[in-house]
């Protein structure tokens, strides 16, 4: 019975998203020695797939057992150089984590570059920005998840070329929901988690490094975390990694990526896009305003007109009472939107299907009547 009432909760939120049955079988199953040759090549299959799917030719992908965050961490202390200039585009709270990691590892040379909540890049202030400050490396996201923005990374890649800086992008809300491609946007670095567009439990997070960012490596402050560990041939050479990692989870990214290989990576941004945009049309009679100007595929972020009348809270506890979630905001937003709680709400479109987003419809019009 507890399965069942399990089965019927719709997540419309960014990540974890649901999980399909298949994915779960695989979680209860039991896995052999993760030292093995078949570990070895499962591992290596993954990192070829991640590398083809970002379209980065000649890296190498470094598996981190943690958060999406824990990568965020391993990549700033292990890629960036205390005496360099950094440049955060700010459009967001996980931009601004950024810019927070950077204060706490006490990077002096720290630029803010605030766009805007929901705002495109105005490419001629950015690049004001890097010539004015020397910048050495631009840290962004490809989408801010509260907002929904896409950002024109490719934009920011020519700019990033041009003045010699070493691009890192944060792309774990917007991998396999959006097109991101890492070698001709000019891309040095790159993360992704498992609980978004994978589709997958949480807690394993993927780096993808070129070759050109692998030669900036440093000597990190950090055991757990040092890449120079994961990439030494006795490591990465043969499939491993130096501490012991979440087997089952990379066993389910294997079987993902599998199946994304065989869809293939632009059906798969082409069926969250159609998702997408058949949710924002069904909801155009609402009482909502939509945030980004340039929304991703994997989200989309409303703020409620009438909040005299209707309340992000209570949307979403009537929602929640029909094994329906989505994402309401919290007092962090404030420093983003003015009276977060009651008008900030965000649908995901990554783990339901259209009839699921159709119901959700229903039920919100319900709501708003």
């Amino acid at each position: 019975m507890q399965d069942k009432e399990i089965n019927k909760i719709r997540l419309f939120i960014p990540g974890p998203t649901n999980v399909s049955d298949e994915t779960l079988r695989i979680g209860s199953i039991q896995y052999g020695y993760f030292r093995d040759d078949d570990f070895t090549r499962l591992n290596l299959e993954n990192e070829k797939n991640f590398l083809d799917f970002t379209g980065c030719k000649n890296g190498r992908v470094i598996p981190l057992t943690c958060s999406g965050t824990g990568a965020m961490e391993a990549i700033l202390v292990n890629v960036v150089k205390k005496d360099d200039n950094i440049l955060v585009i700010n459009g967001g709270p996980f931009a601004e984590r950024w810019y927070k990691m950077c204060r706490f590892f006490k990077y002096e040379k720290m630029h803010n570059l605030d766009i805007g909540f929901g705002r495109d890049i105005d490419t001629k202030i950015l690049e004001d920005a890097i010539k004015n400050n020397d910048i050495d490396t631009i840290l962004c996201q490809s989408n801010e998840t509260p907002s929904g923005q896409l950002y024109d990374i490719e934009a920011i890649g020519e700019l990033s070329k041009k003045h010699g800086c070493t691009l890192i992008v944060d792309a774990i809300g917007s991998l396999f929901a959006d097109d991101f491609r890492m070698d001709e946007w000019n891309v040095d670095v790159s993360l992704v988690s498992t609980q978004k567009g994978l589709r997958l439990p949480s807690g394993m997070a993927y780096v993808i490094i070129n070759r050109r960012a692998i030669k900036l490596l440093t000597n990190p402050r950090s055991f757990y975390f040092n890449f120079n560990l994961y990439l030494e041939d006795y490591q990465l050479g043969r499939g491993h990694t130096p501490f012991t990692p979440n087997v089952t989870l990379i066993h389910q990214v294997n079987q993902k990526l599998r199946e994304i290989k065989k869809m293939g990576i632009a059906s798969q941004i082409e069926e969250m896009h159609d998702k997408a945009v058949f949710f924002r049309e069904l909801c155009k009679d609402m009482p909502l305003t939509p945030i980004a100007q340039t929304p991703s595929n994997l989200e989309t972020g409303y703020v409620i007109n009438n909040i005299e009348k209707y309340d992000a809270t209570e949307l979403y506890e009537y929602l929640k009472k029909k094994n329906i979630y989505i994402w309401r905001s919290g007092k962090q937003m404030k420093r983003w939107l003015d009276n977060p709680v009651r008008r900030h709400i965000i649908i995901s479109h990554n783990g339901c299907s259209k009839e699921d987003h159709k119901d959700l419809v229903e039920h919100m019009k319900r709501y708003f009547k």
